[in-house]
Order: C-alpha cells, then sequence, then structure tokens
C-alpha cells in the first residue's frame, strides 16, 4: 500500500449518521458526528452504553457503511475494509488451532509475505509485547492477558497506520488491566501509531490518551472532546496527583450526566 502524505488525517468524520432499520422501526444511533484524529493521536472514545461508540468503530474499519456523511482515512474515502485500519476486538478473536507466531503472522499471510520473513516479523512483534519464548504455544495455553497482547501483536504486524480497539481490557483482571495499559502507552509512544480506542473507564483513558472524545447518549453526537495534558509516562502513582483528580472530575461529570439521562435520572449540577 502507498503511503499518503504526513499532511492527512489520519481519520476524518463529517457529518456522519448511522440509522439501523427492522421491522418498519427506525433508530438513529449515530447522528451528524464530525471528528479529525490527526496521526500519532491515542483518541479514547467515552460515552453511555447504546451511544454509538462501537458502531462509530465498525464505520471507519470498513464493517458498516454509513447512512449519510463521510468517512476518510489517511485522505481516502472508507468503502471497506483495508491494510491500513485493523481492529482489535474485546475478545480476542485468535485462532485457538494455531500457535502464538502463526496468529501474529496470519495478516501477513493473507498478504502473501513469504514464510521466513512473515515469521520474522512476527516474532519481533511478539517481542515488541513481552512475550518472547512463547512463539510456539498454542492460544488455549495463555492466560487473558497474554491473549490480548498477542491481538494487539498480530493487529501490529501488518503495519496498518490505524489501530481500532474496541474495549480491548474489558476482559480482563485489574492488574492484568494496569499492566495493559502501560505496555500500550509504551507502544504508542514507540510506534506513533493512530490509535482509537473505546472504554468505559474514565481513569483508563486519563491513563492513555491524548484526547477524550465524550460522545452524547443516542443518538450518538460529539458532545465535547477533551486535551489531556497529563505528563508522560503516566504510571499508577499519576492518579493520586491534583491534576489527574481535577481532569477527572471534568470527564466523570460529563460521562454521568449522559449516563444519567439514559437511566431517566435527574442530570447532576456542576
Amino acid at each position: 500500500m502507498a503511503r499518503v502524505s504526513d499532511d492527512a488525517s489520519a481519520v476524518a468524520v463529517r457529518g456522519l449518521t448511522k440509522t439501523f432499520r427492522s421491522n418498519k422501526r427506525e433508530v438513529t444511533v449515530l447522528d451528524g458526528i464530525d471528528l479529525t484524529v490527526e496521526q500519532g493521536e491515542l483518541l479514547v472514545i467515552l460515552g453511555a452504553s447504546g451511544c454509538g461508540k462501537t458502531t462509530l468503530l465498525n464505520i471507519v474499519a470498513g464493517f458498516e457503511e454509513p447512512t449519510a456523511g463521510t468517512v476518510e482515512a489517511l485522505g481516502e474515502p472508507v468503502r471497506a475494509p483495508g491494510p491500513d485500519r485493523v481492529m482489535v476486538f474485546q475478545q480476542y478473536a485468535l485462532f485457538p488451532w494455531m500457535t502464538v507466531i502463526d496468529n501474529v503472522a496470519f495478516g501477513l499471510r493473507l498478504a502473501g509475505v513469504p514464510r521466513a520473513e512473515r515469521r520474522e516479523i512476527a516474532r519481533r512483534h511478539i517481542a515488541m509485547v513481552n512475550l518472547e519464548g512463547f512463539e510456539d504455544a498454542y492460544i488455549k495455553e495463555l492466560s487473558g492477558g497474554m491473549k490480548q497482547r498477542i491481538a494487539i501483536a498480530r493487529g501490529l504486524a501488518t503495519d496498518p497506520q490505524v489501530l481500532l480497539m474496541d474495549e480491548p481490557f474489558a476482559a480482563v483482571d485489574a492488574m492484568t488491566r494496569s499492566m495493559l495499559q502501560t505496555e500500550l502507552v509504551d507502544l504508542h509512544t514507540r510506534t506513533h501509531k493512530t490509535i482509537l480506542f473505546i472504554t468505559h473507564s474514565v481513569d483508563e483513558a486519563l491513563l492513555l490518551s491524548t484526547r477524550i472524545l465524550v460522545m452524547s447518549s443516542r443518538p450518538g453526537r460529539v458532545l465535547e472532546l477533551i486535551d489531556n495534558p497529563l505528563p508522560r509516562p503516566r504510571t499508577q502513582d499519576l492518579m493520586a496527583s491534583q491534576e489527574f483528580q481535577e481532569l477527572r472530575r471534568r470527564v466523570w461529570h460529563a460521562v454521568e450526566n449522559e449516563v444519567r439521562k439514559t437511566s431517566g435520572l435527574p442530570v447532576a449540577s456542576e
């Protein structure tokens, strides 16, 4: 795939609307989304359940088509999935009958990369997620955290320019989640990949993001885009700082009010 100009935005969404129709009923999930994600950003998407976060990511990935509006990735219209965009799912989506190295190399095999080359690339990315020595293990032999690292390594191995992550750490325990957060920030710093990351955790959003997109309750709209000035590297110790807590209160207030709306509860005052 030819590389695009460094001046192109990683993702540009204009007037994006998505309506699902079934049994003569229409549900508008996204309504008039305008969003620009620059190359190298780590944008975290927050919002109440049902606000269209996953739908937005699926449209950027090319898995779904918008009802109205346009989506561009790296200056090109998104009409289908492409090698410039890779999705990492919550449930790993790995092949249990394959070894770790074959899972990581799977996309490279589909792309026609010769076996020796793709295995070398796969080994490099397995090392990148700190799983050297597990190349010949099978997926059933790995913990949940290890499986998610392999899913990330597989996503990075094909060298996409945009990594789309849909609550990738939601299924692991708290300690593993903390470790994966630290490792993702380190990977982002080293690779400069553009990452769009969905989470329900405000703390996770603050630890990971360069910016935070807070979406309104359904239909999903851009409620607020918040810059994250917290210093890097970000560790769990940062969460005790006054700067972290002040930003957390701002983000939490915005998200809480949208959750209250979906639950029929009164909106909290400032």
